[in-house]
């Protein structure tokens, strides 16, 4: 009985830390976008979670995405209510054979409220990651 009653007190007490420390928002989807409205592959879609934590004010993001180019290096630039992102690293991912890749980041603030993330075709230049054309814009996803 003792240990059936710190059970369920353990699971209430993680229920209760979860639903109050986290505000998960989603991105269900991504519209491909390219160059005078053609997109590189206009199937490619794809997929963000963002996590807010306000216990140390950091949001993870991740982003998984399907049927973009193969072996190829994609920029993400995440903007939220306004404020665009500054990420300390060149933040970058590589899709696999399939054209399939994922990206996992935390970011020192919230940016929960109304998220806009663009993936976007990065030439590797650190100095221009945050100079990104029409022209490289691959895909857009929002919460709206």
């Amino acid at each position: 009985m003792f240990r059936f009653n710190r059970l369920v007190c353990v699971l209430l007490v993680g229920t209760c830390v979860g639903v109050a420390f986290a505000a998960a928002v989603k991105i269900k989807a991504f519209t491909p976008e390219g160059v005078n409205g053609l997109a590189e592959n206009p199937y490619c879609d794809g997929m963000a979670v963002l996590n807010h934590h306000p216990g140390n004010n950091a949001t993870e993001v991740q982003v998984a995405v399907t049927d973009f180019l193969p072996d190829t290096v994609y920029g993400v630039m995440l903007e939220a209510g306004g404020f665009c992102g500054g990420f300390s690293n060149p933040e970058a991912f590589m899709t696999n054979a399939n054209g399939n890749g994922h990206y996992h980041h935390s970011v020192p603030y919230d940016c929960s409220q109304a998220p806009v993330i663009t993936i976007y075709r990065w030439d590797g230049d650190v100095n221009s990651i945050w100079d990104v054309s029409e022209d490289e814009i691959r895909a857009v996803g929002s919460s709206n």
